[in-house]
């Protein structure tokens, strides 16, 4: 996928099981990687945004990969996740705030929300993986909530005008052996 500064996506790697769960078929894992690119905001233009202390929103879309060391009677399952991106760049304090990735499909979800972080003069940002809530759900009997407390998230602004920021993601729940990673990629004012 691309935008007209950043482009973003994933590759995957099948691997076939040599045992078979069920005698008749095999397991078919898709262990999937995410990029994102762009061309970097120009520094001289960050620094007039920092200096007008101007704060962009940005929304947009992400992906992401859950891996259930518990599903699949034990044997460990891999499911593939999509949803939303939204921050607020405050330039002048080089802050991020309200950093929410919500991706989910029928049997998980992983909510990063309201978490916050800096910004770095180069356009480069980092969010705390303590700020906000960092969760990983479950839908199989019910809701169950697990808190992710393995974290991080970081990304960059591109285009001439800071018209878009793109990064990756991980939200892991060690003791509930489960582990998630994706990509976020979003447009100054809006877009997907």
């Amino acid at each position: 996928m691309a935008g007209e500064y950043l482009a973003w996506g994933y590759w995957d790697k099948g691997v076939v099981d040599a045992f078979p769960i069920d005698g008749t078929g095999y397991n078919f894992y898709v262990p999937r990687g995410f990029y994102v690119e762009g061309s970097p905001t120009p520094v001289q233009t960050l620094a007039v945004f920092q200096a007008a202390n101007l704060s962009f929103n940005y929304t947009g879309g992400s992906n992401g990969y859950l891996w259930d060391n518990n599903a699949n009677a034990g044997n460990g399952a891999g499911y593939v996740l999509s949803g939303s991106f939204n921050a607020t760049l405050n330039f002048g304090p080089g802050t991020v705030t309200d950093f929410d990735v919500n991706v989910t499909n029928p049997q998980y979800g992983v909510r990063i929300n309201d978490a916050q972080g800096t910004i770095n003069p180069n356009g480069t940002f980092q969010i705390a993986p303590t700020t906000g809530t960092w969760q990983i759900e479950e839908y199989f009997n019910g809701t169950n909530v697990f808190n992710a407390t393995d974290n991080d998230a970081r990304g960059m602004v591109v285009g001439p005008n800071a018209d878009g920021v793109g990064g990756i993601w991980k939200a892991n729940a060690p003791d509930a052996g489960i582990n998630s990673t994706g990509e976020f990629h979003g447009q100054k004012g809006g877009g997907r």
